[in-house]
């Protein structure tokens, strides 16, 4: 179901039909959120032409998002941000969600998924609400946040901080790691478990 008007686009989908989303962009920001309806739906807001922005498209049960092959050849793209808005049903059952970005910044909220990957150079990785079985998120300047349940993690970031907290204890092996920043890691209470620096 598609819908299209001058700086904009909405693809809407069953939500028995996105099992998998794959997301790779340069500069957008990227929202991840709880829909209100049944519907999977994803709204772009652009300046550019139909031509130059990103491309939805549904390949067996995953759902891509993408930036369209001429997207590169127009060298101001790089310095306007867009945005997309990824709207999921709680019912919707998602085996992963990878998320690669340049300098755009991704925020995910009430997600359940089995496995997350989220990676910007230089923007802010932020996921609050969440339940996954592994996160694994990576920046060179920008911070990661996330607040939820996890089974482990693997956090990196050059310049930025690494908060995680969590509601669940961890059942396997975690990393956090910052080369400027700071890491702190929240978790709940319990008479056990190996802390290594």
């Amino acid at each position: 179901n598609d819908k299209t008007s001058a700086g904009s686009l909405t693809v809407s989908y069953n939500a028995d039909e996105v099992h998998d989303l794959n997301i790779n962009l340069v500069s957008e920001k990227v929202t991840v959120k709880k829909a209100t309806d049944s519907k999977v739906t994803v709204e772009v807001t652009t300046h550019r032409s139909e031509k130059y922005r990103p491309v939805v498209r549904l390949s067996g049960s995953t759902l891509e998002i993408n930036e369209s092959s001429d997207y590169h050849k127009q060298w101001y793209n790089y310095f306007r941000q867009e945005t997309v808005v990824l709207y999921l049903p709680s019912d919707c059952q998602i085996n992963s969600l990878y998320v690669d970005l340049v300098s755009g910044e991704v925020k995910v909220s009430s997600l359940n998924a089995k496995k997350m990957k989220l990676h910007s150079v230089s923007g802010a990785i932020t996921a609050d609400g969440c339940i996954s079985d592994s996160l694994t998120a990576d920046t060179t300047s920008g911070s990661i946040t996330y607040d939820g349940a996890l089974r482990s993690f693997d956090c990196h970031s050059i310049s930025g901080a690494v908060r995680v907290a969590l509601s669940k204890m961890l059942t396997d092996d975690s990393f956090a790691e910052t080369v400027s920043g700071s890491v702190r890691v929240t978790l709940p209470e319990k008479r056990w478990f190996h802390f290594a620096i």
